[in-house]
């Protein structure tokens, strides 16, 4: 693996190549690089994320759900907490 500071300069030194190429060339690059990218991999923040799973976890209660007036009312607190 290379150290990050050569990684940059590589970077860099192949991305103003690039730029002196032409579009249908550029773009036909763009396509072969994301092909190269593997499903699952890279930063976890990019990844989808499971929300309906976890919202079924937020249902999962054995209380029962609020009714109307209850809502409202935690509506109304959580404003006046807001803007006062």
């Amino acid at each position: 693996m290379f150290p990050m500071n050569a990684m940059i300069t590589e970077y860099h030194t192949i991305l103003s190549r690039v730029r002196r190429w032409p579009v249908e060339k550029r773009i036909a690059s763009l396509e072969d690089v994301l092909r190269t990218l593997v499903p699952g991999e890279g930063p976890a923040s990019i990844r989808p994320k499971d929300t309906f799973s976890k919202a079924l976890g937020l249902l999962r209660t054995e209380k029962p759900s609020p009714t109307d007036e209850e809502v409202d009312a935690m509506l109304t607190e959580h404003r006046l907490e807001k803007y006062g």
